[in-house]
């Protein structure tokens, strides 16, 4: 879950803090409010491109900065966090990304350097970004797997049925290696005996 998003000097923002509660929250506001530079700033974080209209007139950089917090661990983002050793502190990923006038940006994930492929391969998990007809990732059925066992607790139970189907798979390659070695046995004794009966 996104729980706060700091934007400094980014568009027409100066400086602003949102923070957000469990359960719906909305962005509301007339045209010319405000809302879409925020979803532009959120799509940053997410690893979206920089450009240099992104800084504030007169500005140095522009920072943007978002803590996501992590109740469940997907098995796609443990894997990216372990992979690009990026630590969680107390269950929360911090994530920001600073853009300078020329359009150069450097992005941080966790306290760590990262490059944009990381953080837009985070951003996949952390948040479902679309507007009108827009690709939405509900519609690609492996996600769909991975939220009904996010939401039903049982992603340690399928990484025990993961870890089972591996192991016997092992165990299936195993037989099978001593099954040929053995047919690769009896074909060579069945040479021998042959060479000795034709001496």
């Amino acid at each position: 879950m996104l729980e706060t998003i700091r934007i400094t000097n980014y568009a027409l923002i100066d400086s602003v803090e949102i923070e957000f509660d469990g359960g719906f929250n909305v962005l509301t506001g007339e045209t010319g409010a405000g809302k879409s530079i925020i979803v532009g700033a959120l799509g940053l974080i997410l690893g979206a491109r920089a450009s240099a209209d992104a800084v504030r007139k007169g500005a140095k950089r522009a920072t943007v900065e978002a803590v996501f917090r992590l109740d469940t661990v997907s098995p796609r983002m443990r894997a990216l966090l372990d992979e690009h050793e990026i630590e969680l502190e107390d269950g929360e990923l911090l994530i920001s990304r600073v853009v300078y006038p020329e359009g150069r940006s450097k992005a941080y994930a966790g306290g760590r350097l990262t490059p944009l492929t990381v953080l837009a391969a985070l951003g996949d998990e952390l948040v479902d970004l679309h507007g009108q007809h827009e690709h939405q990732s509900l519609m690609r059925g492996d996600r769909q797997l991975d939220l009904v066992d996010a939401y039903a607790k049982l992603q340690k139970d399928r990484d025990g049925v993961r870890d089972a189907v591996r192991e016997l798979r092992e165990t299936e390659a195993a037989i099978e290696k001593l099954e040929s070695d053995d047919r690769d046995r009896s074909r060579h004794l069945e040479f021998l005996k042959f060479e000795l009966e034709e001496i």
